[in-house]
């Protein structure tokens, strides 16, 4: 039987944390296989593009684009914990719009100092990360200094999501894991690099657990 092999993926990025938490949460063995996130050529020699997350099977066969990735995996392990759809709820939609902007505000100017990172490991991978704010005119200076106020954003948009979106401490939609979990944790687990922003109890508490059953870490450690 094809079975997952490895993963390969970029840290920060969290259409690969899709992946993590999908292979955590059915407890399916992998290797992680990082790389930097301006090496231009290795992600190439997977797929010909410079994109991840990449899973490589037993196989020797390479599937990209995340969700397709999570739909793979479940197929190939009928036998492990199963997903329940996207509930296509209007209210995290409408949500997410208004999350988007201020999180992306937040969480760029700050992943690329976490150099400890493999992603960020070399001056080259941050100076790929700054090339591509500056090529769409965004300044990242201007974006950290401003983060006084989008801190305060992030933590209305926190605390509406803990009282009025999270259904409950263990999953977004219900009480057991689904394709919301998929989709919008890995972007509440980006937040936590940003130093300030405050996590309502119940809502800490889904991403801490939920992170952690998948061996996917936060940032809170490395928060500036």
């Amino acid at each position: 039987m094809t079975s997952v092999k490895a993963l390969h993926l970029y840290d920060h990025c969290p259409f690969c944390v899709r992946v993590e938490l999908a292979l955590g949460w059915m407890e399916i063995s992998y290797q992680r296989i990082f790389y930097g996130y301006g090496d231009m050529e290795g992600p190439k020699k997977l797929t010909g593009k410079k994109i991840l997350p990449v899973l490589e099977d037993s196989d020797g066969n390479y599937h990209a684009e995340s969700l397709d990735i999570v739909e793979w995996i479940q197929k190939a392990y009928p036998d492990k914990l199963c997903l329940a759809k996207q509930s296509e709820r209007k209210d995290l939609k409408s949500w997410f719009e208004r999350f988007q902007p201020v999180s992306s505000s937040l969480t760029c100017p700050r992943l690329c100092k976490l150099t400890h990172l493999k992603d960020f490991s070399t001056k080259e991978d941050v100076e790929y990360h700054h090339s591509k704010y500056e090529s769409r005119n965004v300044d990242l200076k201007k974006l950290y200094d401003d983060s006084p106020k989008y801190i305060k954003e992030m933590n209305s948009l926190l605390f509406e999501f803990d009282k009025n979106l999270l259904q409950s401490s263990k999953a977004i939609t219900g009480s057991s894991y689904s394709m919301d979990d998929i989709i919008y944790l890995p972007w509440l687990r980006n937040i936590t690099v940003v130093k300030g922003v405050e996590f309502p109890n119940k809502l800490k508490e889904y991403v801490t657990n939920a992170c952690r059953e998948a061996d996917v870490q936060l940032y809170t450690n490395y928060a500036c």
